[in-house]
């Protein structure tokens, strides 16, 4: 008990850390532009904008309009896939397990600060950044459904630490915007480039999640029809169910004055002769037809398909979920964008 206990606060533990780790860090991606315009993302757009060398002297800030506004939409899109995939890495972890789900997503995750390691070495590559920005923002909520899922599991017997999970692992995965703030503080006090956080990062981040996937177990294989019957059958829950004693005398049950009426009348040609109408078939005897019929039942009932993953994609709520939140993570961005251009 002590050791399933351990491995439980593990759990929780980790799945709250991977999901700050990984889980809604490009919702902080305006904390990284000044990163950025260092290294001059985009600033091929600004040819015909800007004069030669204006550039150079806004290290930090943006170089054109066209910058800030490839730089929103790239923002934007990454926004919009955090929301989108969320039903994806759903339903590959109700299909795959908490497990595969976390192998998935850490991995996705740790390629996406790799690339965007690789992209802000040297002079930069823009379709590096840009691919790598995706990763991260796609990668997210498959931290936090599988680190959800495998450990709800966990958590079966627990319902009110199940309610703490669930407040803390969201607030983890809001607080995980703070991630490119983070960023951003090592990369300018340490006079780094943003190759540096990034490279460490990922490797915080594998190491996070190789220890969440390792915490959690496999899941449980999912009730079938043969186990359904299992449970009716009395034979094979002989171990647990109790065996009358064969020996011991039936309790004897008080008569009433209509016993006579109540009475049967058995062959005393035969032990094994059927009974007659006024005999009462026995109540266990009944069960014991009705329990050796029921494997047959079940095992002729049709299995139930799961339904099939594109009708579930493209079912009217989800559909409906997307567009709202693509609209409003689309106005929530040109509205913080416009403040911070102002404020500098």
């Amino acid at each position: 008990m002590v050791a399933v206990a351990r491995r439980t606060y593990a759990a929780v533990v980790l799945a709250c850390v991977c999901t700050f780790l990984m889980g809604g860090v490009v919702f902080g991606l305006s904390s990284l532009y000044p990163l950025l315009y260092r290294q001059n993302y985009l600033e091929g757009l600004c040819a015909g904008e800007v004069e030669e060398g204006q550039c150079a002297e806004r290290s930090l800030t943006k170089c054109c309009t066209s910058q800030l506004v490839r730089l929103s939409l790239v923002s934007s899109i990454a926004f919009f896939t955090v929301d989108a995939v969320a039903v994806l890495w759903g339903e590959f972890a109700d299909r795959r397990g908490a497990r595969a789900c976390i192998a998935c997503a850490t991995s996705l995750s740790c390629a996406g600060f790799a690339a965007l390691c690789m992209g802000a070495r040297g002079d930069g590559s823009d379709a590096l950044t840009t691919a790598a920005l995706l990763m991260i923002g796609i990668a997210g909520p498959g931290v936090f459904n599988g680190g959800f899922v495998g450990t709800l599991a966990l958590l079966s017997d627990a319902p009110k630490l199940q309610a703490t999970f669930t407040a803390f692992l969201a607030a983890a995965f809001d607080g995980s915007a703070l991630v490119f703030m983070l960023f951003q503080a090592a990369a300018l006090s340490l006079d780094l480039g943003l190759y540096m956080p990034s490279a460490a990062w990922a490797l915080v981040c594998a190491l996070g999640g190789g220890l969440l996937f390792s915490v959690l177990r496999a899941a449980a294989p999912p009730a079938t029809a043969a186990t359904a019957t299992r449970e009716l059958d009395p034979a094979a829950q002989k171990d647990v169910m109790p065996v009358a004693d064969p020996n011991m005398a039936p309790a004897e049950k008080p008569k009433d004055n209509d016993s006579d009426d109540e009475s049967v009348v058995l062959s005393t040609a035969n032990d094994a002769a059927p009974y007659t109408k006024k005999q009462k078939k026995p109540k266990g005897q009944r069960g014991e037809k009705a329990l050796e019929a029921a494997p047959a039942a079940a095992a002729a009932a049709p299995a139930v398909a799961a339904p099939r993953l594109v009708s579930v994609l493209v079912a009217g709520d989800n559909l409906r979920l997307v567009f709202f939140m693509a609209i409003y993570n689309l106005l929530s961005n040109f509205y913080l964008e416009s403040q911070i251009e102002q404020a500098r």
